[in-house]
This record gives C-alpha cells, sequence and structure tokens, in this order.
C-alpha cells in the first residue's frame, strides 16, 4: 500500500491553483492513518512554514463538482471507474475520471484520488 494518497508534485499542483486544502494539526501528525496524509510546502496564512493534508477522494469529487465547469446542469454525469491497459505486455490499473456527455477533459491516473485532482486541475484552468 502507498505511504500517500497522491505524489506530492500533484498536491503542490493543486494548492498553487488555489484548491482549498486544510493545515495538518498536531492529532493528525499523532494518528498513524492520518500522518500518511501530511506534506509540507510554503507558508500558511500567518507566514509559518506550510503543512497541509492531502485532500480525500470525497473532498476531491466535491470540489470538482462545485467548479463552474463541473456543475451539474442536468445532463452531466461524474465518473470514476478502473479500466485496465496493456503497456509493454503487463496489465496495468488505470483510474479515470470526467463528466459523461460533455466535453470536458478525462483525468487518468494510477490512483482514484490523483485521477479526481486532474480533473479538477483541468476544469480550474
Amino acid at each position: 500500500m502507498p505511504s500517500q494518497i497522491m505524489n506530492y508534485e500533484l498536491a503542490v499542483k493543486l494548492k498553487n491553483a488555489g484548491f482549498p486544502l486544510h493545515p495538518a494539526s498536531v492529532e493528525d501528525a499523532k494518528d498513524s492513518k492520518r500522518k500518511k496524509q501530511i506534506f509540507c510546502y510554503g507558508k500558511d496564512d500567518i507566514g509559518r512554514d506550510g503543512v497541509w493534508l492531502f485532500p480525500t477522494l470525497s473532498e476531491l469529487i466535491e470540489a470538482c463538482e462545485a467548479s463552474p465547469k463541473g456543475e451539474s446542469d442536468g445532463r452531466q454525469s461524474f465518473f470514476l471507474r478502473a479500466d485496465y491497459v496493456e503497456k509493454d505486455g503487463v496489465l496495468e490499473r488505470v483510474w479515470g475520471a470526467g463528466y459523461k456527455d460533455t466535453l470536458h477533459v478525462v483525468a487518468l491516473s494510477e490512483n482514484p484520488e490523483e485521477a479526481v485532482a486532474n480533473l479538477w486541475l483541468a476544469l480550474n484552468k
């Protein structure tokens, strides 16, 4: 099992693009599960070193739906699914996130959190 839910570079892209990340607390650092969701980057609102939590899958989906380009207009339907693709003779699982019946980008990644994070970035360009 991976030690974190998404890679650092993608989390930094989210932060820089304005994704509402939550600051990590001392309690988060003590909790073995939450500890894996902590990353450091930049400064917080009052100038201290920034210690943030990677967003959860639920937070990412909600943020996509709240995006002006992701709002449901009665015909859009958010999806997240896993498929298998062959790469160099080996089947690999790939996650896709997007909206059906639209021209929105379908974001692909190795895990569901990163697929939805990439979708949010595409929706908020």
